[in-house]
């Protein structure tokens, strides 16, 4: 999770969609950052419960999420974080379902992942989302907005004045209504078909 996600991340969530709330972040294995300790430290939600498919730092519980509402239910949480996991989820269309109808009326979902040009890396690493693919996923909520991820580099460019370099990614957030929601019907990018011949880094560190 590079910086640009944790800046936008900070930037999209206040007080009143956290402070008291029921919060759910899916995929919060802490392998490359989190954003627990930040909110545990700068809010006050009522529950913080983070799953992921593996145990490991940061996970609550072992849960897919494709599997919310068997575990959980409808309807039970304020605040759904997906950050830098929908690429990964084999079942990704599933999975939004799931995370909408997971919403209490009034909730929101906040997710970012990688689109298109952003380079595939280790295994489970599937799918690439544009702008028009999430929109459409999302287009059952209510208040969506959309950017793209600036990215981060720790070089100073003298030119450009910056320390922003391109990384694509997509960024979106929406909160649930009253209206019906469904299921996404648009595709992503699907990963190189070779792309298995990649270790997991996951399990090179268990070795």
């Amino acid at each position: 999770m590079h910086q640009g996600v944790v800046d936008w991340v900070r930037s999209s969530v206040y007080g009143d969609m956290i402070d008291g709330k029921r919060v759910l972040d899916v995929g919060s294995l802490n392998w490359n950052g989190s954003m627990r300790g930040y909110f545990l430290e700068n809010y006050s939600p009522q529950q913080y419960h983070g799953i992921d498919i593996r145990d490991g730092v940061d996970v609550d519980e072992v849960v897919s999420a494709n599997e919310l509402l068997e575990t959980y239910g409808p309807k039970q949480w304020d605040l759904i974080l997906c950050l830098e996991m929908l690429e990964h989820c084999d079942k990704w269309q599933d999975a939004i379902y799931q995370m909408k109808e997971s919403l209490t009326e009034g909730g929101w979902l906040i997710l970012t992942t990688r689109s298109p040009g952003y380079p595939y890396h280790a295994p489970p690493d599937r799918w690439r989302f544009t702008k028009e693919v999430l929109r459409e996923a999302f287009s059952d909520l209510e208040e969506v907005g959309t950017w793209s991820d600036p990215g981060h580099s720790e070089e100073w460019s003298p030119i450009l004045e910056t320390r922003h370099t391109y990384q694509p990614g997509v960024f979106i957030r929406g909160r649930r209504g009253q209206g019906e929601l469904s299921m996404p019907t648009l595709e992503a990018e699907p990963a190189p078909s070779d792309l298995n011949a990649i270790p997991d880094p996951m399990s090179l560190e268990e070795l």
